[in-house]
């Protein structure tokens, strides 16, 4: 009996110990980058003579416990490929948060910063564009000071009644990573 017990406390510590270092060595192994980039997709338009209004919010996210990321880059392609907003050129838009814009393009450890094309249109920084030349694409360039977990970014599509603004559907996509670096 006494040896079953020993025998059970062995193969529990041995288990933990186990469980412990795969734990470490996930945390260990999580991608990390000094640099990046990820792409959104995106809309906004009014259809139907109005009965339909289609906006994108684009959601920014540092899910480092310390290091802060940087805003290196925040361009708005059109459907053709054309270049329609570049923060390097126009400056960084405000959030709807007011997280992150003209004057801070630093996400802090577990800060969010979400951008609507409604707010972006209402602050000059988009015009309506006509069918031919939606849906939109956001890329987002980003850096860290050392190798930190990338920046992420989710999109979330929503489309309202253009008559009593209330929502008919929302729908949420992740953005894709499109670089990961260690540039130094």
């Amino acid at each position: 009996m006494k040896n079953k017990k020993l025998r059970a406390a062995l193969a529990l510590t041995t288990g933990l110990f186990a469980a412990t270092l795969a734990s470490v060595a996930a945390a260990d192994s999580l991608p990390t980058a000094r640099t990046g980039a990820f792409s959104c997709g995106g809309n906004y338009a009014v259809t139907g003579a109005g009965v339909k209004k289609q906006a994108a919010f684009w959601t920014l996210r540092n899910r480092n416990d310390a290091a802060a990321l940087t805003v290196t880059g925040f361009r708005i392609y059109d459907a053709r490929g054309t270049l329609i907003y570049d923060a390097t050129v126009n400056g960084l838009p405000s959030s709807t948060n007011n997280v992150l814009g003209p004057v801070n393009a630093v996400l802090g450890a577990h800060q969010t910063a979400t951008f609507s094309t409604d707010s972006l249109l209402d602050q000059g920084a988009l015009t309506p564009l006509p069918g031919s030349h939606r849906p939109i694409e956001l890329v987002v360039d980003w850096s860290a000071s050392d190798k930190a977990l990338p920046m992420t970014g989710g999109l979330t599509r929503v489309t309202r009644s253009g008559v009593t603004g209330e929502e008919i559907s929302r729908a949420g996509f992740a953005c894709v990573e499109t670089r990961r670096g260690n540039d130094d």
